[in-house]
């Protein structure tokens, strides 16, 4: 038996039928093509973070080093292994450092970047070539 349709209607078209298989089936096909474009765009996305920490990484070779008591967020992300995140995260604590102890550096050494979050002794090993810290100050004579 023929569903009823209405003057006009196109029973051919999902969209304008009366019949619910075809209508539900339209709106899951619709759901996939959604879903395929947000994993495409998701993957895109994720290649393109890839190849820009790449290129970060070649623009800065072993030559880069920077002060950490100094340096900005996005100065430290450049350095490889190092998320912005975790670069903001060095900027805080030393921020919080200075103001509970104003005259004194906060980094002498890699060893001083382990409390951040992220930083492990290993990642700390493999970035500490990156790292350029103050002399020590040697006593008057």
């Amino acid at each position: 038996m023929m569903p009823e349709t209405k003057q006009g209607q196109n029973l051919s078209n999902p969209f304008f039928a009366n019949n619910r298989k075809h209508v539900l089936r339209s709106y899951y096909n619709l759901v996939i093509i959604i879903l395929v474009a947000v994993i495409i765009i998701d993957l895109a996305t994720i290649i393109h973070r890839k190849n820009y920490r790449s290129d970060i990484k070649i623009i800065a070779g072993d030559e880069l080093q920077c002060n950490p008591n100094t340096a900005t967020a996005e100065e430290l992300a450049m350095i490889p292994s190092i998320t912005y995140t975790q670069a903001q995260a060095i900027v805080a604590y030393r921020i919080n450092y200075q103001k509970k102890y104003p005259n004194r550096t906060v980094f002498k050494g890699t060893d001083d970047l382990y409390p951040i979050k992220g930083m492990s002794k290993n990642k700390l090993a493999k970035i500490k070539k990156f790292f350029k810290f103050p002399e020590p100050a040697r006593p008057h004579r």
